[in-house]
């Protein structure tokens, strides 16, 4: 079960996959099209920049559109009627600008992953308004803040049906490189994430029961730190820091949410975001 969602897994599996079928389509858009929009768009932007900045801001929508073109090509819900429409036109020049302004500071495949999967949620009105909210704010958020928002995620909306010390130890493994960077996040680095609505302080929230939790829940899990340090090196760590970085005071917006499972698909593969953001 995941965030409260009924889900049928096979033991130690991670159910992260969407309930029933998933519509997949073709994709159709015309990449000419695209292309030249994305033409008129620098041509407008772009004459107040010196010429050095401008051909840096061009390789950078180069990179992005590369990287938009690639997401496009794998099996998709996006339809060319959906890309037609202002608010898609809108929120893909917004990740444009961004790109053009910030691209070698910003994850471009994450970006453009997301813009895709905004065009592919046109019929689901909430998700459609978080995706252009997470994607007005990922250019500003470092690597780091990501990493952090997707180490919260693990550890508070996620878990593992009929979990074994192995198999969670085996998924915490897999999603270490992409959470540690988050690892002693300062204050001021969260408070700045809640300047960008992408997280919520609650100083007198939860307490710290993940340990406990693991503990009573997960059949033969060590039952001191030294053991579990030898046994699950990974868990110890996010335990550890789960703790030292004030996690329990630290809630996810639906935006914040969005970014990182987001990032998780990088890892794990497509996700259904109705689950999390309905």
């Amino acid at each position: 079960m995941i965030n409260r969602q009924e889900q049928n897994s096979a033991d130690g599996s991670i159910a992260v996959q969407a309930n029933g079928s998933v519509t997949i389509t073709k994709y159709g858009l015309d990449m000419a099209e695209v292309k030249e929009l994305t033409e008129i768009f620098l041509d407008k932007h772009l004459p107040a920049l010196r010429a050095e900045a401008e051909a840096t801001a061009r390789k950078h929508t180069k990179d992005f559109i590369d990287e938009f073109v690639k997401k496009l090509a794998e099996p998709n819900t996006v339809t060319p009627e959906a890309f037609a429409k202002p608010d898609s036109q809108a929120c893909f020049s917004s990740a444009l600008l961004s790109s053009a302004e910030k691209g070698d500071q910003i994850d471009l495949k994450l970006l453009a992953s997301m813009v895709v999967a905004r065009l592919g949620s046109d019929s689901d009105p909430l998700l459609k308004l978080v995706y252009e909210e997470s994607i007005s704010v990922i250019p500003r958020l470092t690597k780091q803040h990501i990493a952090f928002l997707t180490f919260i995620l693990f550890t508070k909306h996620i878990s593992i049906n009929n979990p074994t010390p192995e198999t969670l130890e085996r998924y915490a493994t897999k999603l270490f490189p992409l959470i540690s960077p988050g690892f002693q996040l300062s204050t001021a680095n969260k408070e700045y994430l809640c300047s960008k609505g992408v997280l919520i302080l609650n100083l007198v929230a939860d307490a710290d029961t993940l340990l406990s939790n693991y503990q009573q829940n997960i059949p033969n899990f060590p039952m001191s730190e030294l053991e579990l340090n030898i046994q699950m090196p990974s868990i110890s760590a996010i335990v550890k820091n789960y703790r030292s970085d004030s996690v329990p005071t630290c809630f996810l917006t639906a935006s914040g949410k969005l970014v990182a499972l987001s990032a998780l698909e990088t890892i794990l593969g497509k996700l259904d975001m109705s689950i999390w953001i309905s």
